[in-house]
């Protein structure tokens, strides 16, 4: 049988990621961890605003990519499915 359990920790410095109590029955248990970093990729908001800018203005100088073109065809069918392929 498998068992779910779901909590929020912090990673210490020294890599350790403390279980609450209720969890100390699993000592010598086999798990599977899953770490999700909540924390943004960049420290600095403004170079992460000019990165994502910097990247948008690369999409928008490619010639064959007509995004106003894109959008005007999705408002009349009303249907979601790939652009790119």
């Amino acid at each position: 049988m498998i068992k779910t359990y779901q909590f929020d920790s912090t990673i210490r410095e020294d890599g350790v990621i403390v279980l609450p109590k209720s969890m100390f029955p699993l000592q010598h248990h086999r798990v599977k961890v899953i770490v999700i970093d909540w924390q943004p990729s960049q420290d600095d908001p403004v170079a992460w605003l000019n990165e994502i800018t910097q990247k948008y203005t690369a999409i928008m100088d490619e010639a064959d990519l007509l995004l106003d073109e894109i959008y005007t065809q999705r408002e009349r069918n009303h249907e979601r499915s790939f652009v790119f392929d």
